[in-house]
C-alpha cells in the first residue's frame, strides 16, 4: 500500500506490529503496513511488477527465475527453515507443485505488488509534485541484481528510479538516503552493476559493528566504494551524535548533488533506543528530528520524497513510525503539492 498525503490513513493500526512479534506470529494483525501483508492489501498499482520489468534490475535470467519460482532459495533468503513436511514431498509431484504455488501467492506476489506500488508512487510523486508519498516496507536494500539476502528479494528502489527515467528522460539524478542501521549493500552493488553511478547517489548511515560484515577478510565492506556519502557509526551512538552525523552527510550530498529530481528515503526504525539489533541509543525525539531533517532537506531543493518506513525490532518501533509519519504529513503536506 502506498499512501499519499494529506491523507491521515498513514496512521497504523493501534495493535500493529512487525513480523517478528508474537501477535504477527499468531496472525492476529494481518493489516500491519510495515510487514509482509497479503497481496490484496497491496494493490494500489494497476498490476504487479512484471518479470520483464524485474529484469531491468535483475538481468541474469537464472537469478530472476530463482527469485520468482525457487522457493528453497526464497526460504533461505528469509532465513526460514524448509518445512519438514515439504522435505517429504517428491520433487515435481502435484503436492510439491501445489505447495510452491501457495508460497508464490503468499510471498512472491505481495512483493511484486509492493515493487509496483513503489514504481507507481515514485511516478506520481514526480509528475504531481507531491512533497511526500509513503510506501511502507518497500526498501529491500539488501537485494542486489544477482543476489538476495537479509529477507530482501527484489531491487525495488533502483527499479522505481529506472522506470521513472524511462518515462521522463528529462530527470537527471536521484538521491537515496538510507538510515537503516544495516549497510545498504544490495543497492550499492546495484549502483555499480547497473551503470547507475552518474545518476543515482547514495547517503548511507549504518552501524559498522553489526551485519553485514566483510566476507573476503578485508577490514571494510567492498560495497562501500559504491556509496557516495558513507556515514559509519558504532554501537551506542546517542541522538545528538547521530543527528550531527546525518546533518554532515546531507551537507556533503548537497555539494555533490545540489538539486535531485527525487529523494528516496529509507527510514527504518532499528536505530531507535532499545532495539536489540540496531544497538544504538537514539531516542524517539531524535528519530522524529532525523525524519524531518531529510524531508526538509529535500523540500528546500524542490524534490519530492518517496519515503519508505520499515521495521525495527523493538516494541516501540511501530508507535514511533506512526507518529513520525503523521508529523511529517501535517507539517509538509497541507496543500498536497510542492510549492
Amino acid at each position: 500500500m502506498w499512501l499519499s498525503p494529506p491523507s491521515r490513513s498513514v496512521d497504523l493500526p493501534a495493535g500493529c506490529a512487525f513480523r517478528a512479534f508474537p501477535c504477527c506470529e499468531r496472525r492476529e494483525r494481518r493489516d500491519c503496513l510495515l510487514g509482509l501483508v497479503p497481496a490484496a492489501a497491496l494493490r494500489e498499482a494497476s498490476a504487479p511488477t512484471s518479470p520483464e520489468d524485474l529484469a531491468l534490475v535483475h538481468p541474469d535470467p537464472a537469478h530472476l527465475t530463482r527469485l520468482l519460482s525457487d522457493m528453497r532459495y526464497v526460504y533461505n533468503v528469509y532465513e526460514m527453515p524448509w518445512p519438514e513436511w515439504r522435505q517429504a514431498l517428491e520433487p515435481g509431484s502435484p503436492a510439491a507443485q501445489a505447495a510452491d504455488a501457495q508460497d508464490r501467492e503468499h510471498i512472491i506476489e505481495p512483493l511484486r505488488w509492493l515493487c509496483a506500488n513503489l514504481v507507481d508512487a515514485t511516478r506520481v510523486a514526480y509528475e504531481e509534485r507531491r512533497p511526500l508519498v509513503v510506501v511502507p516496507g518497500a526498501g529491500a536494500h539488501h537485494a542486489a541484481p544477482g543476489h538476495a539476502e537479509g529477507s530482501n528479494l527484489f531491487c525495488a528502489v533502483p527499479l522505481a528510479w529506472l522506470k521513472l527515467r524511462a518515462a521522463h528522460p528529462e530527470v537527471r539524478a536521484a538521491l537515496y538516503v538510507d538510515v537503516d542501521v544495516h549497510h545498504a549493500n544490495g543497492y550499492a552493488t546495484a549502483r555499480a552493476q547497473l551503470g547507475m553511478q552518474g545518476h543515482f547517489f547514495i547517503v548511507d548511515a549504518f552501524n559498522v559493528d553489526i551485519w553485514p560484515f566483510p566476507e573476503d577478510g578485508s577490514e571494510t565492506l567492498p560495497t562501500l566504494e559504491h556509496v557516495n556519502v558513507s556515514l559509519p557509526f558504532h554501537c551506542g551512538i546517542g541522538g545528538k551524535a547521530y543527528l550531527a552525523l546525518l546533518r554532515h552527510g546531507l551537507e556533503r550530498a548537497a555539494a555533490e548533488l545540489p538539486k535531485p529530481d527525487v529523494v528516496f528515503y529509507m527510514c527504518c526504525n532499528d536505530a531507535l533506543e532499545g532495539d536489540p539489533l540496531g544497538r544504538t541509543k537514539v531516542p524517539a525525539n531524535a528519530v522524529y528530528e532525523r525524519d524531518r531533517m531529510v524531508v526538509e532537506w529535500a523540500r528546500a531543493r524542490g524534490a519530492p520524497v518517496v519515503l519508505m518506513p520499515g521495521a525495527g525490532y523493538g516494541a516501540a518501533s511501530c508507535r514511533v513510525a506512526r507518529e513520525s509519519m503523521a508529523r511529517l504529513i501535517e507539517e509538509f503536506c497541507p496543500g498536497g503539492q510542492l510549492q
